[in-house]
């Protein structure tokens, strides 16, 4: 199992940085610009979203935390602690993660998803283009779900999400041996942290751009 160390503005993971700047503003599919405030953590600022779209998105597992190297304080940073911690944990939600009665998880939309959404919405490509060199595009994001519903997700398995302008929602593909139905919704304010890309177009000057032609991602600066 993963094991995370948790900052009140990046989550450090396998080798990579993730962000938590601003996070209780941004949701999967969102778009928009990178900022680096003088002086001041970098942050991603949602500007619009991928919307009216089936994609799929990866569960990468559920995620442990470096109990010795992450503080109570860090960890529950500046998010929504109400409607990041189901059931009401609030501050109470280290602990409860600590100890896995809740589930730190992270879900990715598949890359090949997210270029086809990009390229079959010109709106939303032409907005990518005009923010240049800043714009990003969140393609993961960490969540706290309760453990029993963390089950019902296969790890490395790719799930159907269903994105709209009022959230996303993800619909597992059972583990074998696990009954039931569940989703997880994803709503403004649930994002305990969060993955974002760098648009790699077909022409060096994105304003010359006629398609998306991958993602990079971007560690945490």
């Amino acid at each position: 199992m993963a094991e995370a160390i948790v900052k009140t503005n990046e989550i450090k993971l396998n080798g990579r940085e993730f962000w938590r700047g601003g996070a209780e503003s941004v949701e999967l599919g969102d778009v928009g610009e990178i900022r680096t405030p003088l002086g001041k953590p970098s942050w991603f600022e949602a500007k619009d979203r991928i919307a009216g779209k089936k994609l799929q998105v990866k569960n990468l597992g559920n995620i442990s935390i470096d109990s010795t190297r992450t503080s109570k304080l860090d960890f529950l940073g500046k998010i929504n602690l109400a409607k990041v911690f189901p059931g009401g944990q609030g501050s109470l939600g280290y602990e409860a993660v600590v100890s896995r009665k809740l589930e730190l998880m992270y879900f990715e939309i598949e890359t090949d998803d997210v270029v086809r959404a990009v390229n079959d919405s010109p709106a939303l490509r032409e907005k990518l283009k005009d923010w240049g060199e800043d714009a990003r595009i969140c393609t993961g994001v960490f969540l706290v779900v309760k453990a029993e519903t963390s089950k019902h997700f296969a790890v490395n398995t790719s799930h159907e999400a269903e994105f709209t302008v009022h959230g996303v929602t993800i619909k597992p593909k059972l583990t074998a041996g696990v009954s039931g139905d569940t989703t997880i919704t994803l709503q403004k304010g649930s994002c305990f942290g969060y993955a974002i890309a760098k648009p790699i177009w077909d022409d060096p000057k994105p304003k010359n751009a006629k398609r998306l032609q991958d993602l990079r991602f971007d560690n945490h600066t």
